[in-house]
């Protein structure tokens, strides 16, 4: 901070006698005690401000996103308990770009959880998906959470239409094609994903345009709501809207190879080093 500079055409001030030693002491022990007591809470994770600490008072929320990389913030909100990170999977099940989206969360988390790969199963997408029909992937069957760095990880997969996109999932509630937003979004609402998280996803897939001049669900025909990834932790609320990469790079893999090469596709390591960069691992 600058030193004031001296204004010589200021009034002198009446110094007033100081307060006595005893008098500072009676002042000062409040302030300690309350200084001390907030300590605590913060320590104890009781008091939690979101955004690595502080609100954010220069975020304003995007009014385009980019459809593909990179991760957008789009809130400064921390909706995540004390020093944990929530992710959040949202596609369906024969998804491609789920699909390729996969295998960067599941290398991810392998690292410092090697228990997720009892949690998933190998799967391609579906077969009426044209040139991004047979993308090899993993369908993650539970949610769970694990520690690493200090942090507590928290993952929440949801896919809200069948293999074919003709259906719910897991009911296979038949779905006209020309209600697949309406119902995606339903069930995103219904599956019971927090609320801030959901309206989220609605606003920045069916709302919010993207850099292609409209927004991602209607990128697609049919219309559908998309796949998303939704970090939300200490540095705010974070998501990728659609493929990290384009899919069909992974049509010369079976999923089994992938499962145990991974970390030898190149495009698989520059989306694993996506999303580490949002968990701070």
């Amino acid at each position: 901070m600058a030193k004031k500079a001296h204004n010589r055409y200021e009034k002198k001030v009446e110094q007033k006698p100081a307060l006595s030693q005893n008098k500072i002491l009676v002042i000062g022990a409040p302030v300690v005690a309350v200084i001390v007591i907030v300590g605590v809470l913060f320590g104890m994770g009781i008091v939690h401000l979101p955004s690595g600490g502080s609100p954010s008072t220069s975020f304003s929320a995007p009014n385009q996103i980019p459809y593909g990389p990179p991760f957008t913030e789009v809130s400064a909100t921390d909706y995540a308990p004390a020093h944990t990170y929530s992710i959040y999977f949202i596609s369906w099940i024969g998804c491609p770009i789920g699909a390729s989206l996969s295998w960067g969360i599941y290398g991810s988390i392998k690292a410092y959880y090697s228990s997720v790969q009892n949690d998933v199963y190998g799967h391609y997408s579906s077969p009426d998906e044209g040139a991004l029909k047979n993308i090899p992937g993993l369908i993650f069957t539970t949610g769970f959470s694990f520690s690493a760095k200090g942090y507590t990880y928290t993952f929440s997969p949801f896919y809200m239409y069948n293999e074919t996109m003709t259906g719910t999932y897991p009911s296979n509630t038949p779905i006209p094609s020309s209600q697949l937003v309406s119902t995606g979004e339903s069930e995103i609402n219904a599956s019971g994903l927090p609320s801030a998280i959901t309206a989220l996803a609605y606003k920045y897939t069916a709302v919010v345009p993207t850099n292609q001049g409209k927004p991602s669900a209607y990128l697609g025909n049919p219309a559908h709501v998309n796949t998303v990834l939704i970090i939300t932790g200490p540095s705010g609320t974070w998501m990728l809207n659609g493929p990290y990469f384009d899919p069909t790079y992974l049509l010369s893999y079976t999923y089994q190879y992938l499962q145990s090469n991974y970390n030898g596709v190149q495009p698989i390591v520059n989306e694993m080093s996506a999303i580490n960069s949002q968990l701070n691992l």
